[in-house]
């Protein structure tokens, strides 16, 4: 999350397994995996996210577990430290565990895999569990899945269901997946194309208006360019403005940076002004065209997030201190900098309008990028809520607020600078209110203990 401080990892200089020895042994039912560099020291192979794994098994379990280079439990990218494939004579199950080797929520929202096979094998049904073994749904793939497959046993369809296993559209918007595949190369079958259908097959537009993405890959597997696709399956240009999404990775496969560009190949710049971002520990940094770190007060800001809230206190708190004219002030230097962060850097183009409300909020846990630009305008204008409420009547601030949000939108509008969106204006209303009603709550407490104190005297 934005607000969050996370521990920071030198994702650089990690190494893939493809640079390391692979030695596998094997001693009764336990088989052991164990990368080695060229010195011959047990070493920690990045895409792999361990040093050793260990393969144990029973007569009707397999218990795999990961370890790092000291031989320490390795966390895994969604979040397990170890998982038991359970089976049985109707499927098998996956139970994901945590460092204290109980079954462990891992991030996609479920802790069990319980899986159903076809005839040939490949598994047919995939229902989520809890750590106690009851249906859960998900944060984006409901509550289960069912799996179809071509001659060649590839998995070209996948239908989202609920508890009853009937097919449920997920908070990603689609309820079945279709896919197609490469056919030649290294990365023959790598899922080439993919497209969206809800619950009875009809095509349906995704958050950023896609109907379907076009994916190309590099010599690791690792999906480095995405192309957006319209309801005919040729590239379109998605509400945020860009058509082709060009990334970069970490030696963990993780990604690195995320660039735009046009329906054309040329780059083009977000919100912001940014022309791609660089993801460091979920801390973005917003990117320019040279894919050079772009020197903005957005950086600064996303960089830093405890000083976006304490400069948003701060302004509330010398708004509710000063006086009336210095309120002015501080609003004609205040609005100022909300045009400097809603309109700097960003070049015109073609009109673009989003009128769906709350189509941004529905890709807030999903999109870390859109997550930190949704939080860091909350403040953003809160704090104005707050300069507004020290000058103005309740009612006559809110309008203000709202006043401005539509000016802004249709500058963007008339100017192509940035999205012109029904979300913005919803947003902003409520931000201000925040504000307004922060100062007002300050307000009665200072009057309420100046009451009492008077009343003690």
């Amino acid at each position: 999350m934005f607000f969050s401080m996370p521990e920071r990892m030198d994702l650089e200089n990690q190494v893939r397994s493809s640079s390391l020895s692979e030695v596998i042994t094997s001693e009764g039912d336990k088989q052991r995996t164990d990368y080695y560099d060229e010195n011959g020291q047990i070493a920690f192979a990045a895409d792999k996210h361990y040093a050793t794994l260990t393969r144990t098994r029973s007569d009707h379990t397999q218990l795999e577990e990961y370890f790092d280079a000291e031989g320490k439990p390795s966390k895994q990218r969604l979040g397990y430290y170890a998982l038991r494939r359970e089976y049985d004579d109707l499927g098998r199950n996956i139970k994901y565990l945590g460092i204290d080797g109980f079954p462990k929520m891992i991030s996609p929202g479920y802790a069990i895999a319980e899986r159903s096979y076809d005839q040939d094998n490949r598994v047919d049904w995939e229902m989520y569990l809890d750590t106690e073994g009851k249906p859960v749904e998900t944060q984006s793939i409901g509550y289960g899945c069912h799996k179809e497959y071509d001659e060649n046993g590839r998995n070209t369809l996948v239908v989202y269901v609920d508890v009853n296993k009937n097919p449920m559209k997920t908070p990603l918007g689609y309820a079945i997946l279709h896919r197609t595949f490469i056919e030649e190369g290294i990365n023959a079958g790598k899922v080439e194309n993919e497209f969206y259908f809800d619950e009875i097959g009809r095509p349906v537009a995704l958050s950023h208006g896609e109907y379907g993405l076009h994916k190309e890959y590099d010599e690791f597997g690792r999906c480095t360019i995405l192309i957006y696709l319209n309801l005919d399956g040729h590239p379109m240009e998605t509400k945020e403005g860009y058509t082709i999404k060009k990334r970069t990775f970490y030696p963990d496969d993780s990604v690195r940076t995320e660039m735009y560009f046009d329906i054309n190949g040329k780059a083009i710049s977000l919100s912001q002004g940014q022309y791609g971002i660089l993801k460091e520990n979920e801390r973005i940094t917003f990117l320019d065209k040279e894919g050079k770190v772009q020197f903005n007060l957005s950086n600064y800001l996303y960089a830093n997030p405890i000083s976006v809230i304490l400069i948003a206190l701060s302004i509330v708190l010398v708004a509710m201190v000063i006086s009336k004219k210095a309120n002015g002030a501080l609003l004609v230097a205040y609005l100022a900098f909300i045009a400097y962060m809603t309109l700097m850097y960003r070049s015109g183009r073609e009109t673009r309008v989003q009128l769906k409300p709350f189509w941004s909020y529905k890709q807030f846990f999903l999109d870390t990028s859109l997550r930190q630009e949704i939080l860091f305008n909350i403040w953003l204008f809160v704090s104005l809520g707050a300069i507004l409420k020290r000058l103005l009547p309740n009612v006559y601030a809110f309008s203000f607020f709202l006043l401005l949000s539509v000016m802004i939108e249709i500058i963007q509008f008339n100017t192509g600078m940035g999205l012109c969106e029904l979300d913005d204006l919803i947003s902003n209303g409520f931000r201000g209110l925040i504000g307004v009603g922060f100062v007002y709550s300050l307000e009665l407490a200072i009057k309420m203990f100046r009451l009492q104190v008077s009343k003690n005297i």
